[in-house]
């Protein structure tokens, strides 16, 4: 499978426990509902969507233990995909951090101030980033993908399916670090402080770089749920693993 992490978020945890949050993925890269993040029932993150996560904005996570190192560790061509719903940005120097990595600042995604989107990439404090200037608005959900292309300053953001221009800040992006981190959603570097008001839904990671194409069916969908044909090759056979769940179990 080309997917690393899959978490659609439907089911309140995993088989009954709560702060168990389920991987769909093969590689079993579960994560840990923290500090009082609330599950959603009903989102309507799109068009027949189901639970999300709900982030109150004081220390609550999602932590995703090795889920940098089992992922994305020194891979320069990757995607990462979310659903994000702001409820605020009333955070410390209007800093809302959707995920971190557990070192500071070496992969990170985050919204200032409603009205641009920092990716970062790099080495410790005043990390290299970019920065997108457009408006995420309280209240509606949106989708952001980011396309890791190729080393260094190289890569793509999407928003709701649309390319994104860029202001490079210190450099630009820097390469992939090849360090071994957990993932946070929600929370800087996992900790409190700059924290996330607002709920998250259909988190992915994959191993690759998606065309324009797939990202756009992505959106519109809303749901991974079709292959693109430009993830295929003639003479490939793709295999499908589906699973009956309920609010609180999976089949």
């Amino acid at each position: 499978s080309d997917a690393l992490l899959n978490m659609p978020f439907d089911v309140n945890g995993s088989n009954e426990n709560t702060t168990n949050i389920k991987d769909y993925t093969s590689y079993g890269n579960n994560g840990t509902a923290q500090n009082g993040v609330r599950w959603n029932a009903s989102c309507g993150a799109f068009t027949g969507s189901g639970g999300c996560y709900w982030f109150e904005g004081i220390n609550d996570t999602i932590r995703i233990v090795n889920g940098f190192t089992n992922t994305i560790k020194g891979d320069d061509t990757h995607t990462i995909s979310m659903r994000l719903k702001p409820d605020s940005y009333n955070n410390v120097e209007s800093t809302s951090p959707i995920f971190f990595s557990t070192s500071d600042s070496k992969y990170y995604l985050q919204s200032s101030g409603g009205n641009s989107i920092l990716w970062g990439t790099g080495l410790g404090s005043g990390s290299n980033y970019r920065s997108y200037t457009f408006n995420m608005p309280v209240g509606i959900w949106s989708n952001l993908v980011i396309v890791k292309q190729g080393a260094g300053n190289v890569g793509s953001l999407y928003y709701n399916g649309t390319l994104m221009s860029y202001t490079n800040t210190s450099g630009g992006l820097n390469s992939t670090q090849d360090a071994n981190m957990d993932f946070c959603l929600g929370a800087y570097a996992c900790t409190s402080g700059y924290t996330w008001n607002g709920s998250i839904d259909q988190f992915m990671v994959w191993n690759r770089s998606l065309s324009a194409s797939e990202i756009a069916m992505l959106y519109s969908r809303g749901v991974n749920d079709r292959v693109h044909s430009d993830a295929t090759e003639r003479g490939e056979t793709w295999m499908a693993c589906l699973t009956a769940f309920t609010s609180t179990t999976e089949g």
